[in-house]
């Protein structure tokens, strides 16, 4: 698995989990933050939390008579009716909070005199983000995040989590874009709809809790942020593998080409032509050669040296061996009758055995 060039993130879900609360705003003197944010919390509790664990069970339940109608929640808290609902028109709010709480959910806390308060609540960012915009920076990957859904909620969370955002929210069309231009794109989705995208990108990646099925056809799946700093990682470790190893390849076919040193001992260095051969005949630098392969090793007299046309024990690992030079004194005499002799090998396999190495018949 290769390290891709561009990380694409499919929309600010993937980076979210679930909600938080961003902040809270009096509306009331009679009220301060805090007061603002226990009274919501108890009307949420009684309402039977509407919006999930964003809002902390209150130690002692005072609100009776929840209510939820699917917007709007009710309460009575000490015989008092208070609501918590959406806030559809944010040009009837204080111009400090429409601009504090641009892209936030907001709730608005009222009793029946008027509005005490607004909550506002913000995606939560999802474990491991910010590990995974580190993994991608220290190994010069591009990162973006898809504009999809609202796009002042995407802003906000693009600005929270330090990723850039892509402003189109057609993935293939990015993912095609980004490959025009030659680099190596992976597509990270949560979404079913992601098939598309999954089958135009180079590396697709489900994020899953292993609790759903993803129906898109992924190449890899996740469980979380953390598991995608762990893929690019290992990316990174497959490319600086191969490219230490091309190197260091490289780096021995040329010393082994243009040195040609004999490490049996006795023998002098060879020549660059001999050393070529010897290596082209072994197959390249690296190759074991077979135990007892005679080599190319010459003394001083042109002829082998000593030890090295002997037994398998004693034999070096090359594969060119020593072809002594034709000379008169060395041909074969013919047998009266004019039939050459049958030549005979000794243990070094080149001279016969009535021969001697100083003097030949």
């Amino acid at each position: 698995m290769r390290l891709p060039g561009v990380l694409l993130i499919d929309g600010p879900r993937v980076l979210t989990d679930g909600l938080e609360i961003g902040g809270v705003l009096p509306l009331n003197e009679a009220h301060d933050a805090s007061g603002v944010l226990a009274r919501a919390t108890e009307v949420s509790a009684a309402a039977g939390s509407p919006w999930g664990d964003v809002f902390r069970t209150p130690g002692a339940a005072t609100a009776t008579d929840g209510l939820f109608d699917g917007e709007v929640a009710i309460a009575r808290v000490e015989g008092v009716r208070y609501s918590l609902r959406p806030v559809e028109a944010r040009a009837s709010l204080p111009p400090a909070a429409r601009l504090r709480n641009h892209g936030d959910y907001l709730l608005m806390l009222g009793d029946e005199e008027g509005p005490l308060g607004i909550v506002a609540l913000r995606p939560r960012l999802a474990p491991g983000i910010a590990e995974m915009v580190g993994v991608c920076r220290r190994h010069g990957v591009e990162i973006g995040l898809l504009a999809a859904g609202d796009p002042a909620a995407a802003q906000a969370v693009a600005r929270r989590a330090e990723t850039p955002l892509i402003a189109s929210d057609d993935a293939v069309e990015t993912i095609r874009g980004r490959q025009e231009d030659g680099a190596l794109v992976a597509f990270v989705s949560d979404n079913a709809n992601a098939a598309a995208a999954f089958a135009a990108c180079d590396l697709a990646v489900g994020v899953t809790d292993g609790r759903s099925h993803l129906p898109a056809r992924a190449d890899l799946l996740a469980p979380d942020l953390g598991a995608i700093s762990a893929i690019l990682d290992a990316g990174a470790r497959r490319d600086k593998a191969v490219r230490d190893s091309t190197a260091l390849s490289a780096a021995a076919d040329l010393a082994g080409a243009v040195l040609g040193v004999d490490h049996a001992g006795g023998g002098a260095r060879l020549s660059p032509d001999d050393s070529l051969r010897a290596w082209r005949h072994r197959g390249g630098v690296g190759t074991t050669a077979w135990r007892g392969a005679p080599t190319l090793v010459r003394s001083t007299d042109g002829r082998p040296a000593a030890g090295t046309m002997g037994s398998d024990a004693t034999r070096p690992t090359c594969c060119v061996p020593w072809i002594p030079p034709k000379k008169a004194s060395q041909v074969p005499r013919p047998r009266s009758g004019g039939v050459p002799r049958r030549r005979q090998s000794s243990a070094t396999g080149f001279w016969p055995r009535s021969w001697t190495r100083s003097a030949p018949p």
